[in-house]
């Protein structure tokens, strides 16, 4: 069911965050830089987004279960959890999102691979479409990266080349925002 809405224990919002920082933990320590980006690094490459995606969706449902007193809604779209983030904490993930980027070097790497019997056409497309200069349009462009990335090898055939985006810079950004935004909420109401 989309946008279902369930009751979990209202001090769980700790378990939530435990595991966000667990998997952005991993994500940072299996990020790789400019200078691997290559395509026997693929696994890497995937891995690290899905770590992303889930964490920021851990993230999230750690500010619903406080915000809404252990109300949080089910599901995995990240746009669909991030519209029901207050303002008050999209402005705060803001702020440190920007602050936090200053910190590495514009970078958006782009892999395409494909599985072919034959030498295959270059890719047409070679330049990420992506944004990532706000919060929000980095969430927009990862939540995709997400999704995509889970199912990766399902969209991998014989006649085309897929795409995928690697922003490591950008992710560990997104995480490093939410990470402070709940530290500065948890220490507020100790």
């Amino acid at each position: 069911m989309k946008n279902e809405k369930v009751i979990v224990n209202k001090s769980s919002h700790v378990v939530a965050y435990s595991e966000a920082v667990s998997l952005m933990n991993i994500a940072e320590k299996i990020s790789i830089t400019k200078k691997e980006l290559y395509p026997e690094n693929i696994g890497s490459i995937i891995t690290y987004n899905i770590l992303v995606g889930l964490a920021i969706e851990l993230f999230f449902k750690a500010f619903m279960i406080i915000d809404r007193d252990g109300i949080i809604t089910k599901g995995h779209n990240l746009i669909e959890l991030y519209k029901e983030i207050p303002k008050k904490y999209k402005d705060q993930f803001e702020k440190y999102y920007i602050d936090y980027i200053k910190e590495y070097k514009d970078f958006i790497g782009v892999i395409a691979i494909t599985i072919s019997k034959e030498m295959p056409n270059t890719p047409q497309k070679t330049l990420s479409d992506k944004r990532y200069s706000t919060f929000e349009e980095s969430l927009e462009s990862y939540s995709n990266e997400f999704v995509k990335s889970r199912y990766l090898f399902e969209d991998v055939v014989d006649t085309d080349w897929i795409q995928i985006d690697y922003a490591y810079n950008y992710g560990n950004s997104i995480l490093k925002a939410l990470n402070k935004t709940y530290h500065d909420l948890v220490s507020k109401q100790s």
